[in-house]
């Protein structure tokens, strides 16, 4: 009973560090890519 419930939490650990990783990721994602959209735009609008 004590490793099962052990194991279970360690599972339930990773799998919110993961998802917890995997949002801050997808955010990082976005930001860049937004400010890259910016930057393709500010130079668009420089060199049509």
């Amino acid at each position: 009973m004590a490793p099962n419930t052990w194991t279970s939490k360690v599972l339930g650990v990773r799998v919110e560090y993961r998802l917890a990783l995997a949002a801050e990721n997808l955010w990082d994602w976005l930001e860049r890519g937004a400010s890259a959209d910016a930057a393709q735009q500010r130079a668009w609008g420089r060199d049509p």
